[in-house]
């Protein structure tokens, strides 16, 4: 609490008229609830969807009866954790892939590099592949221990029917299931509260359960 008290003293000092903070869903350990946010001065600005999966049993349990069909098609591409040098032609994809659907990526090239060199350990890229060509990709992030965020995931458009995203999951659950971790954070299924509901019902059928995140606000002046 003396620590925020700073922080908030220095922020007015520097000029800093008001103060938004991103809570994590509630599966991450220490997250203050709403009343403590308030108490603070804080209000809830946004209420956003957000999924995850528990990495516990076996996933195809969990998931739809389309995509357990689709997991016992035996891929014609290669699943794989691939190496940072690829992060360029990932990042390009990815780009590629948002700008067909009238979307942007939300980070620049510069800063997600910056971001692989200092943190060689948190950021990881997984692809799906068939020989040179990139079918889909996800760059995850793990920022505390036990749980993996994933942050960056496309699909080729010209490979939708081939499912690569589905099998790609799957690969991502065991991968990290194996190395003990707790949760997969699917990230926001909302943009402003309003509900994507191709991207929920794709995460629900994988197994998604949704929960929320919220974003809290105070004026500072």
């Amino acid at each position: 609490m003396q620590f925020y008290k700073e922080s908030e003293k220095s922020l007015v000092q520097n000029g800093i008229s008001s103060l938004e903070i991103t809570l994590p869903p509630h599966y991450y350990m220490g997250v203050p609830d709403k009343s403590l946010m308030e108490s603070l001065g804080f209000s809830e600005r946004v209420r956003e969807i957000s999924h995850y999966i528990p990495l516990k049993g076996v996933l195809q349990e969990k998931i739809h009866t389309m995509q357990q069909r689709k997991l016992k098609q035996t891929p014609t591409f290669d699943l794989t954790l691939a190496s940072a040098t690829q992060l360029q032609s990932v990042y390009d994809f990815i780009a590629q892939c948002r700008k067909n659907q009238g979307l942007e990526i939300n980070m620049n090239f510069e800063i997600l590099e910056q971001l692989f060199q200092t943190f060689p350990d948190r950021y990881q890229i997984f692809t799906a592949k068939r020989n040179e060509t990139l079918l889909a990709a996800a760059i995850m992030v793990i920022p505390v221990e036990g749980i993996v965020y994933y942050f960056l995931p496309a699909t080729s458009p010209a490979h939708k029917t081939e499912s690569p995203m589905v099998h790609l999951v799957a690969y991502l659950y065991q991968y990290y299931q194996q190395r003990g971790f707790q949760y997969i954070d699917l990230g926001i299924s909302s943009v402003n509260a309003v509900p994507q509901k191709s991207l929920i019902t794709f995460k629900e059928r994988m197994g998604g359960i949704q929960t929320t995140r919220s974003t809290f606000i105070k004026s500072l002046q």
